[in-house]
């Protein structure tokens, strides 16, 4: 099996970079998932992080969820508690850490329903934001234990949610441009 590059993945995104991108189900599941990441937009003087997702897809891979996210995004409703975003026939579940209680997943469901209602002009989407196992006693019986290990195994591949920003090493860097040939003397008039 050939590992795509990144330069190969999809590009839902001018602000989300794709890590990993599954385009068709998988087994039983009848879905499929992407990885997105995007910086954390922190304080002045602390660390970037990073914010990785999974997009968990169903069949038609419903491209219109990115523009949630985006939007999402930019209202500062991604970090850091946001790991997983699940669409389903005009369904969309949040799936959050647990640190969020019951009023504050219905709190924030109501901010995402709105940012949905606003950037998805055709048939709209119903968002709740839930836990991992709400989300999980919602689907079929026979689905509950493949995707609470699917979750698992997502989780234990990327480690979604806020991670500390890594930078490459040089030597794995695209050489720069402005690094290549001679180096330019400032002039002296």
């Amino acid at each position: 099996m050939r590992l795509s590059s990144r330069v190969d993945l999809p590009q839902y995104s001018e602000f989300f970079r794709t890590e990993y991108d599954e385009q068709h189900n998988v087994g039983a599941l009848e879905a499929h998932y992407s990885i997105i990441s995007a910086p954390l937009l922190a304080k002045p003087d602390s660390p970037i992080e990073l914010q990785r997702l999974a997009v968990i897809w169903d069949q038609d891979h419903d491209e219109r969820v990115i523009a949630l996210l985006e939007a999402a995004y930019f209202q500062g409703l991604l970090a850091p508690s946001i790991f997983c975003i699940a669409e389903h026939k005009g369904h969309v579940a949040v799936i959050t850490n647990p640190d969020l209680g019951e009023s504050e997943r219905q709190r924030q469901s109501r901010f995402w329903q709105r940012i949905s209602d606003a950037v998805i002009v055709e048939d709209k989407f119903v968002v709740t934001v839930m836990l991992e196992e709400e989300y999980i006693l919602e689907l079929s019986p026979r689905l509950r234990s493949t995707f609470k290990t699917y979750f698992e195994h997502i989780d234990n591949a990327w480690t979604l949610g806020p991670n500390a920003y890594q930078p490459r090493p040089a030597a794995n860097r695209r050489e720069n441009l402005l690094s290549s040939g001679p180096r330019l003397k400032k002039r002296s008039w």
